[in-house]
């Protein structure tokens, strides 16, 4: 439970920070893989964007 605050912390927090615009679509797909769940990430990524309108580099 520790470890699951911790990254949804650090991602509330610091995500914002260092991607800067459009930075939810692109933290949701580098969170899930910092909790062991890339596939879950990956699929995130299309719900929020499912048209990858959004430039998230």
């Amino acid at each position: 439970m520790v470890g699951i605050a911790f990254n949804v912390a650090i991602f509330q927090w610091l995500a914002p920070h260092i991607i800067g615009r459009y930075w939810f679509g692109r933290g949701i797909g580098d969170l899930h893989p910092s909790m062991g769940v890339t596939a879950t990430g990956l699929i995130l990524m299309r719900v929020v964007d499912p048209e990858a309108k959004t430039r998230c580099s």
